[in-house]
């Protein structure tokens, strides 16, 4: 085989580390077969030192291709477990040792720092005892785990600027945000989403856990799917109250504006009206009662003077009706608007 300098240069210039790895992967292959021939024949003494020479330099560049394509960026590496970043550390410390010592080496020495490293490879790829296609079943396993701490990566990232930014949240990121948490929450099994819900329910939680040491150290990467599905679904209350909040707010600055949206005014009345289901009927009924017939009550002064007589109770009961208020004239103006669309139709 021949893997020039000219090949490894041209691996290194595809931008996309998954495809470069692709790429080099059949010769990395080939390369494999040989000193798996090698190793059961022990033929390395009946090779012209042009043919050694040549499988040396080929090897020199195919590992310098694959360590390339192996490199990780530190930010990537902050996902991995103790297990995953030593398992890396390792295959990445041995495919050192080979580009360093490969063109001075003597492969028939079965002691020698460059065979040991060079089988520890092989076997981690699984190389030296199986076909081609259990080897590209191991790729994609690995390609999907790096795939996957990648995508886990991005979502933490996503996430802390969504908390970080939460408090001055506009209706329309809201609402992109939501789907977005009940999205990256259909990426975990139901059951782990769950358990994480009751144990949240129960006063406690995994981050306490992990200050505490009270986890299993052997599953921490389970620790820390757990913490994040913890941080989405406490995110995720968060935005539903804000959301009705905000929606609520953008229909009622809609009404003072005579801006309505003709395909969802029916939908935005149920929804309003639903808002009302939490409330006592007696208030709702207080309410219209106090705005029919040109009666005009204002709630905010009554607060005020509920505030001065230290009057919680009243407060917190004209805080309620000003709530029922706004709600009842979105309705009403939707539902005024709904008849003269119906009329002109």
């Amino acid at each position: 085989m021949n893997f020039t300098e000219s090949e490894y240069k041209r691996i290194v210039n595809i931008k996309d580390t998954d495809d470069a790895f692709d790429e080099m992967m059949g010769s990395f292959g080939e390369l494999a077969e040989c000193y798996k021939k090698f190793k059961e024949t022990k033929d390395y003494e009946s090779l012209s030192i042009t043919d050694l020479t040549s499988i040396k330099t080929s090897s020199y560049f195919i590992f310098k291709s694959l360590r390339h394509c192996m490199t990780i960026d530190d930010s990537e590496l902050k996902d991995f477990n103790e297990e995953e970043l030593a398992r890396y550390n390792d295959i990445n410390s041995n495919i050192d040792i080979v580009t360093d010592t490969i063109k001075d080496c003597d492969l028939n020495d079965k002691e020698s720092v460059t065979y040991k490293s060079l089988v520890k490879i092989f076997e981690h790829f699984e190389l030296m005892n199986k076909d081609m296609n259990q080897l590209n079943q191991t790729m994609m396993e690995t390609n999907k785990l790096l795939e996957e701490s990648t995508i886990l990566l991005q979502n933490q990232i996503k996430l802390n600027d969504l908390i970080s930014s939460i408090e001055n949240i506009t209706f329309e990121n809201c609402k992109d945000n939501l789907e977005w948490c009940q999205d990256t929450l259909k990426g975990f099994d139901n059951v782990l989403v769950n358990e994480v819900e009751e144990y949240i329910k129960n006063g406690k939680c995994y981050v306490e856990d992990y200050k505490n040491g009270n986890y299993d150290k052997d599953n921490l990467k389970d620790l820390n799917d757990k913490i994040f599905i913890q941080k989405v679904l406490k995110t995720l209350h968060v935005l539903e109250v804000k959301f009705d909040k905000l929606r609520l707010q953008k229909l009622s600055d809609n009404v003072k504006n005579n801006n309505f949206d003709e395909i969802t005014i029916s939908s935005d009345i149920k929804w309003c009206k639903k808002l009302l289901v939490p409330y006592e009927k007696a208030d709702v009924l207080q309410v219209i009662s106090d705005f029919t017939n040109g009666k005009q009550v204002d709630y905010k002064e009554l607060i005020m003077k509920a505030l001065e007589n230290n009057d919680s109770l009243n407060v917190e009961k004209y805080k309620k009706y000003i709530e029922i208020f706004n709600i009842t004239n979105i309705i009403v103006f939707l539902e005024m608007k709904q008849k003269t669309l119906q009329s002109n139709n």
